[in-house]
């Protein structure tokens, strides 16, 4: 049986790691590669970067800055933002990347999935998916940064894009983002079991025990989170020993408290 994956999950907005709160207030809280180097060292399982510019406000230091993560990097890296043609997908990959994650352009384009899973191959197509709940058991898919309405059932989408090619999909809760209230269980109790490939839950993580309650009530077999790892007593290393010790099938942990107190 696959071990569960610990990611976290870095946000980059002008070139500065920030803290995100409901996906409209952010706290710019330090230097991209100093928190590649630090969160990587610390055994996680892979990395995802998102880039959440406005696409208006990219420029070209964005792919410097990429290949910089990139070489800093000690385990498996997804990068996303801006993904908007092949060209950009190789653009990331060239650049060090082993997964690329989509977002609004998936949601534009659909066919754009396929396209990326048949030059690339499923195990490369990350597809973001960001959602908000709008009634009792409904949750729609957000676009552009959580802030344009699709009008798509999140289930629903997550089945279409699966069935286009994509690998895994990473499902934010944009109620849960920021909050350190736990993650959004109904929403994953009733997504995970109808999606065929891994699904990254995000979204409200605060500590270890969420995580614990999340992969026991749904079966989750990755878990993400942002904020909750921007400080160095709440290492990737301490969740894993966490839920290591609470009897869940992740990866033994590997870091001595020596080593953790020197990172």
């Amino acid at each position: 049986m696959p071990k569960i994956r610990v990611i976290p999950v870095i946000l980059l907005k002008n070139s500065s790691i920030v803290q995100s709160r409901s996906f409209c207030r952010y706290q710019i809280i330090g230097n991209p590669f100093k928190a590649v180097e630090r969160i990587s060292s610390w055994d996680s399982d892979e990395l995802i970067y998102l880039e959440i510019d406005e696409p208006s406000t990219r420029t070209s230091t964005t792919i410097d800055l990429m290949s910089e993560i990139s070489r800093r990097c000690l385990v498996p890296l997804s990068l996303g933002g801006g993904v908007r043609s092949i060209d950009d997908v190789d653009i990331r990959i060239s650049n060090g990347a082993d997964k690329i994650v989509i977002n609004s352009e998936a949601i534009r384009r659909p066919q754009f999935i396929t396209d990326c899973a048949n030059a690339y191959g499923s195990q490369c197509v990350v597809i973001s998916i960001d959602v908000k709940r709008t009634k009792e058991n409904c949750w729609e898919v957000f676009s552009h940064g959580g802030t344009q309405s699709t009008s798509r059932d999140s289930i629903e989408w997550a089945r279409e894009v699966v069935d286009r090619g994509a690998g895994e999909v990473l499902v934010n809760s944009i109620d849960r983002d920021g909050s350190m209230t736990g993650y959004d269980l109904d929403l994953f109790q009733i997504l995970i079991p109808e999606i065929r490939v891994p699904v990254i839950p995000l979204g409200g993580a605060g500590n270890w025990s969420d995580m614990e309650t999340l992969i026991k009530r749904t079966g989750a077999t990755s878990v993400a989170a942002a904020n909750v790892f921007h400080h160095k007593e709440n290492s990737v290393f301490r969740a894993r020993k966490y839920l290591f010790e609470a009897g869940l099938n992740v990866r033994s942990p590997s870091l001595t408290e020596f080593n953790l107190g020197q990172a």
